[in-house]
């Protein structure tokens, strides 16, 4: 039971945790730019489908992030070149249609290269080692 709420807490903070990164994320570009993005999810997303394809693919998951990271920033990047840049003088009303147009594309194209199924960070064999040494009976509890 003590370990499972423990769980259920460490969850619940981890989670928080990315709600207020996300939430500094709006605060940050509206003030830099003006804009409300409203595409900041899919950043987020595409930030998460790209470190789990990553480490799927081998890479060590630290190395994963750094280039989740670098992958979101260009897609960010060329959201503000491609659409943002060339609308600055447009009204509000047209920079937050924009965001949610891009938001409906990113989607769209996450759906494409990532299909609709959930996807999950696969557990590497150190982490099962760790996991299972960790606990008396590796058959039951690990498999």
């Amino acid at each position: 039971m003590g370990a499972q709420l423990t769980q259920y807490l460490l969850t619940g903070v981890t989670i928080g945790a990315i709600y207020a990164l996300v939430a500094l994320g709006f605060s940050i570009i509206y003030n830099a730019s003006h804009v409300i993005n409203f595409a900041q999810g899919e950043f987020v997303m595409i930030g998460g489908m790209t470190t789990v394809s990553l480490v799927d693919g081998g890479v060590p998951l630290p190395l994963a992030i750094a280039l989740a990271v670098l992958v979101a920033a260009a897609v960010g990047l060329a959201l503000e070149k491609l659409a943002i840049e060339r609308a600055r003088g447009a009204s509000v009303v047209t920079l937050i249609i924009i965001t949610i147009g891009a938001s409906i594309f990113l989607r769209g194209l996450a759906q494409l290269v990532w299909d609709k199924n959930f996807h999950a960070l696969s557990r590497s064999p150190a982490m099962h080692r760790s996991r299972c040494s960790a606990r008396r009976s590796c058959r039951r509890a690990c498999g």
